[in-house]
C-alpha cells in the first residue's frame, strides 16, 4: 500500500461554533457536516482547492494552550494563487482583528503568517 496524499487536517478548537465562524470568513471553509463521538463534537469542512478541515472540540479539553514549539502540529499552510490573494486574506484577518504578521518574501515564497482564534498558528503560501 502506498500513501497517496492526506486526507483531512483536524484541529482542536476551544469553542465550536465561533471556530466554525472564524474558519468561514479567515479562509472560506464550508462546512459538510457535522456530528458527535462519545467524547468530542466536530465539524467537517472544506477550504476552497478541496482540502479538508475538521474542527474538533473534546468534552474534557486540555489546560494548556497551543504552543508551536511543543512537539506536534508547528502550523497550518493555506495555498493561495496570487500576491493579491495574499494581500486581500491580510485585509481580512486585520479587519477580523487576527494577530498577523506582515507578508514576507522568503527564498522559496511569500508568506502571510497569522493565528486563528485560539492562536493556532496558520500561514498562506505562495511559491516563487
Amino acid at each position: 500500500m502506498a500513501v497517496a496524499g492526506f486526507s483531512h487536517v483536524n484541529l482542536t478548537v476551544s469553542d465550536l461554533d465561533r471556530s466554525r465562524a472564524w474558519y468561514a470568513r479567515a479562509v472560506g471553509w464550508t462546512e459538510l457536516m457535522a456530528a458527535r463521538t462519545d467524547t468530542t463534537t466536530y465539524a467537517v469542512g472544506q477550504v476552497p482547492g478541496g482540502a479538508i478541515l475538521v474542527l474538533r472540540t473534546h468534552d474534557e479539553p486540555a489546560a494548556d494552550a497551543f504552543d508551536p514549539r511543543r512537539v506536534g502540529l508547528d502550523h497550518v499552510s493555506f495555498a493561495v494563487a496570487s500576491v493579491a490573494d495574499l494581500s486581500e486574506l491580510e485585509q481580512t484577518l486585520q479587519s477580523m482583528g487576527a494577530t498577523v504578521s506582515p507578508i514576507e518574501q522568503t527564498p522559496t515564497a511569500h508568506v502571510l503568517s497569522f493565528r486563528d482564534c485560539d492562536g493556532i498558528a496558520l500561514e498562506a503560501y505562495l511559491p516563487l
